[in-house]
């Protein structure tokens, strides 16, 4: 029955129209309706109608399940007894389902998913007693007692299942692998059903000639017609009596040529048309004397053959278990409502338990196709239920003999065998990738030729192999390298133009997924090639063929700066040279996204093996986050731990220290280890940092410093005056006598107010009127872009959420707090704040909070603005001169941010 999923797909909330979402609302409130109509009470009639549809048509299922699991020959005198055991077990799971299932309309049988396991249980074990020359009577108490034990044992085995929430576990299993034991489970039903229709032996693929016998060929020809008509009913008629009609019409149309023919039913059955009633014991309190077990004597069991099954037993309970949970997923999918999924395991669990405990266990779950069959049909009523465990039970106690041509039993396995080989081992073919429908053809070789245990084992093998190469190339072609990144500190613009200086000087990359033996070795010659390209491209961007700097990127032409301008001709070419050779290569590791490592990638990507790997390159390592796997216990990583002791007291000391000591430590010192440990020596293993900001900005520091060592920019320093600000940016663009700097910045500061912040104070809030704009000249800001909603308070202890946030790991109420994801941006001594709202006249679209231990800022309001424009004009154009270089600057490192983002 062909399944359609009510499920809703619902639009993002930030990006669903309102038509969408009318659309939306309005299936949903379908879909409620609907419900709300099939949980109106059904009628007594209507129920016991569908109930005995339902029973109708599994009663041809029980009788072609009894034969395929005791297909062997030895059990062809008891077939018609055996199905007894199938129909009392199909009526009492039926009842377990009618009290403990969540869905009045369940219909729980024995179940054909396992029947295979069974079967095999039974041949396997009619081998064995016949080579001990042991009777039929043993093999078959035998086999009835180790279905009915691992009955019990699959129960259990679903109810800790359901107990311990592992429905996904069992799930694990490669598609591959079952599509290929079902594929065999197929070609094992067609098999059975030849071998039954046509009284041969067909139990290999050479044995299939025996049906070119006479006597084979004159029953093939109704076990075919007969198969065609089951399909062609199933494939054009809906009705639910219809295949129920075909089904009576086959066994009438041959007793009705028998009668024609003159041939007695005798003269039938002596000819294997049709099975031979057994003699005797037709009472059904009779049928547990098959068990063979006489005054708890078990003297007929042979145990040895039992305990043989175990892996069988075990392939049993897993082909059930993960039956059972795509029964429970097959309904859901035409349920608009949740099933607890777990309790439906329970009930399946306990229907089996309950089964085998009385004797009579042959496995059983939902039947998926009648259960939303019956669902469709509005009937909420158990009484359906209810009324097809009667029939069951009724046939069960009857005396009941088959009376059925053997043609009919085999077209029944044949039409199974057809449906199921037709789903999986042909039209799989456009559900699966190439290489999967292969692995599961390859399944199904395998268990044909070497058996269910080893079979399945071999495609579980071939399975895991696919999926080591494939999730290896994934991560190797997947492996992200971005070049030109930048951190989120924004510095003067001398500063920033030795950053971009050194651009090709840093790579980033990051590992996705598990770290293992079948990608760490192509990782690490990834990452080889890597560090072999950064070091190229780093040296091929020293000198042109002019001999004059390269740069590497169009914005890393420094625009206006005089890093480079007349450096081509000037006495800076050598100083810029000599600086691109001595500079730092960084190759930045991120961890982030790597969810672990085995022992080979530890030892690949460990401190001693990466940095060795790099080190021939002459390439630093920056690793984010090292795994647990090769982290150091105990230590501390990151800046923090190398910047010393000092650097650290003082960060726990933030709030203590005085403004005299906070101010005479440099910016630079909260982002830089200390010079000692700016080039690692031989040896040394690689650094490591929590966040790609952190490395980003380490490397960065080691590229002004640097600079500033070849003397192609000024020093960061602790204090940034307005003075210097003003200075540099007049070097570039002389609006104003040489020296004047100094007096357009006295008389700038007389309509400037200096306020001192503290650690975690707030400049600005969001959305708050923006009627100041601010020079910052000591400490650091931390400005925070918030893409939803009002900002969280942030304190002391919310800054640090806050870095902890930036570095991507979400606080233990980031989920419940959507607003709280944003990007920040660090800024200097010498940097300008704020001026795109002020000037735009609207609220602030950030937050600034002082991540220093102390700050000094320069602020600007409206009312002293529009003074300044009054009095003196050209320190006015002077300050915007300031701000709208400042103001590129920041759109250019945006627009940067921006293309790297869409690389990515």
């Amino acid at each position: 029955m062909r399944q359609r999923s009510a499920s809703i797909r619902r639009a993002s909330s930030g990006g669903a129209s309102p038509l969408l979402s009318t659309i939306h609302e309005e299936q949903a409130e379908a879909g409620a309706k609907a419900l709300a109509a099939l949980r109106q009470p059904t009628p007594f009639s209507k129920a016991a109608v569908f109930g005995l549809v339902n029973a109708v048509a599994a009663v041809p299922s029980l009788i072609a399940y009894a034969a395929i699991v005791f297909k062997d020959p030895i059990y062809t005198p008891y077939l018609d007894l055996l199905c007894k055991f199938f129909f009392v077990s199909s009526g009492i799971h039926q009842l377990v389902f009618v009290c403990l299932s969540s869905l009045p309309f369940a219909v729980g049988q024995v179940q054909d998913v396992g029947l295979i396991f069974m079967s095999a249980m039974a041949t396997s074990i009619a081998g064995t007693a016949l080579a001990a020359g042991q009777s039929v009577q043993v093999a078959l108490g035998t086999s009835l007692l180790t279905m009915t034990v691992s009955t019990v044992i699959v129960g259990l085995a679903t109810l800790l299942v359901a107990r311990y929430k592992l429905a996904e576990m069992v799930q694990y299993l490669p598609l591959p692998v079952i599509g290929g034991y079902l594929g065999f489970v197929g070609y094992f039903c067609i098999a059975s059903g030849m071998s039954l229709a046509c009284s041969v032996t067909i139990d290999s693929i050479p044995s299939w000639a025996n049906l070119f016998a006479k006597d084979a060929l004159l029953k093939f020809v109704p076990a075919v017609l007969s198969t065609a008509a089951m399909i062609l009913t199933m494939e054009h008629f809906d009705h639910p009596l219809a295949l129920s009609g075909v089904l009576t019409a086959i066994v009438l149309a041959f007793h009705l040529g028998r009668l024609i023919l003159g041939v007695s039913l005798d003269q039938a059955m002596d000819a294997d048309w049709v099975l031979r009633p057994a003699e005797g014991r037709q009472e059904f309190w009779k049928l547990w004397e098959l068990f063979n077990i006489q005054d708890l004597q078990f003297d007929g069991i042979n145990f040895p053959a039992a305990l043989a099954q175990a892996g069988k037993l075990l392939g049993l309970i897993l082909v059930v278990c993960f039956g059972s949970c795509m029964d429970v997923a097959a309904i859901q999918q035409d349920l608009p409502e949740r099933i607890d999924f777990d309790h439906e395991l329970v009930t399946v669990g306990t229907s089996n338990v309950v089964t085998g405990c009385l004797g009579i266990g042959f496995c059983g779950s939902y039947i998926f196709s009648q259960t939303i069959f019956t669902m469709r049909a509005g009937v909420f009523s158990r009484w359906n239920g209810i009324m097809i465990a009667l029939v069951e039970l009724t046939i069960f106690a009857l005396p009941f003999s088959i009376y059925m041509p053997n043609f009919f039993f085999g077209a029944l396995l044949v039409w199974f065998g057809v449906e199921i080989s037709r789903d999986w081992l042909v039209l799989s073919y456009y559900k699966l990738t190439r290489i999967e429908y292969g692995l599961l053809w390859l399944t199904f070789g395998f268990v044909m030729q070497f058996g269910l245990e080893a079979g399945i084992f071999a495609g579980i093998v071939f399975a895991t192999l696919y999926f080591t190469y494939a999730y290896a190339k994934s991560q190797i072609t997947g492996l992200d390298v971005c070049h030109n990144l930048t951190s989120n500190v924004v510095r003067t613009m001398e500063q920033q133009s030795a950053v971009q200086l050194f651009a090709g000087h840093c790579a980033v990359t990051r590992l996705h997924g598990f770290v293992f033996f079948g990608s760490a070795h192509a990782l690490s010659r990834s990452l080889d090639q890597v560090a072999g390209r950064l070091v190229a491209s780093a040296a091929g961007g020293e000198e042109g063929a002019d001999g004059s700097p390269r740069h590497h990127r169009v914005t890393g032409q420094l625009g206006p700066n005089s890093l480079f301008d007349g450096a081509a001709e000037g006495p800076k070419r050598a100083q810029v040279s000599a600086a691109l050779r001595a500079a730092p290569r960084f190759l930045v590791l991120d961890f982030t996204s790597a969810r672990g490592l085995d022992a080979t990638g530890a030892r690949t990507f460990g401190h001693d093996g990466i940095a060795s790997l790099l080190r021939a390159h002459g390439v630093d390592a920056a690793a984010l986050r090292w795994p647990p796997e090769v982290a150091d216990e105990g230590g501390v990583s990151g800046w923090a731990a190398a910047a010393g002791p000092g650097v650290r007291r003082l960060a726990a000391r933030r709030e203590e220290e005085t403004e005299a000591e906070v101010l005479r430590l440099p910016h630079m010192a909260w982002t830089q280890l200390p010079p000692e440990l700016t080039h690692a020596p031989a040896g040394a293993r690689p650094l490591a940092f929590e966040n790609l900001q952190s490395a980003l900005r380490f490397a960065e520091d080691q590229f002004v410093a640097t600079a500033v060592r070849y003397s192609l920019t000024r020093p960061p320093a602790a204090r940034f005056s307005l003075a210097e600000l003003i200075d540099s940016h007049l070097e570039e663009i002389p609006i104003v006598p040489p020296g004047a700097s100094k007096d357009v910045a006295a008389t700038l500061e007389q309509y400037l107010e200096s306020r001192l912040l503290r650690y975690g104070q707030r400049l600005w809030r969001l959305d708050e009127p923006a009627e100041e704009m601010y020079i910052l000249e000591r400490g650091s800001l931390r400005v925070t872009q918030y893409r939803t909603g009002l900002a969280p308070d942030i304190s002391w202890h919310g800054l640090h959420e806050a870095e902890e946030r930036g570095s991507g790991r979400a606080s233990p109420d980031a989920a419940s707090t959507p607003d709280r994801a944003y990007r920040a941006f660090e800024l200097g001594p010498g940097c300008v704040a704020g001026s795109t709202d002020f000037f735009l006249a609207r609220t602030h679209r950030t937050q600034a909070v002082c991540s220093s231990p102390v700050a000094r800022v320069l602020c600007l309001s409206r009312q002293a603005l529009g003074q300044l424009a009054a009095e003196v004009p050209q320190v006015l154009a002077v300050l915007e001169l300031v701000i709208m270089r400042a103001n590129t600057l920041d759109l250019t490192i945006a627009a940067e941010i921006g293309l790297d983002v869409e690389r990515r």
